[in-house]
């Protein structure tokens, strides 16, 4: 279980440390972006004529898993917005 807190400190200190490297960042340069945007569509058209003919699944299970991913996510951002807020309030109205 400890392993699980240093995890997590290591990815708090990471976002707490972050700086964008323009140029250096994964996303900052456009060859990526469009690449994936065109990998996306073509995938998308693949899967559109793969199930043209076929009965449609039912991703109940998947449908439910998927919701509760986001709305954990959700959830999480939010916390992490109203602490910033917060904060930022003491700061500027409490000082």
């Amino acid at each position: 279980m400890a392993e699980v807190g240093i995890f997590i400190e290591s990815l708090i200190d990471k976002v707490n440390n972050f700086r964008y490297v323009p140029q250096e960042m994964p996303l900052s340069q456009w060859p990526l972006p469009l690449l994936l945007s065109f990998g996306y569509l073509a995938g998308v058209f693949i899967l559109q004529t793969y199930m043209k003919d076929r009965k449609a699944y039912t991703l109940v299970n998947f449908t439910i898993l998927h919701n509760f991913i986001m709305t954990f996510g959700s959830l999480i951002m939010f916390i992490g917005m109203a602490t910033s807020l917060f904060g930022i309030w003491q700061v500027r109205f409490h000082s």
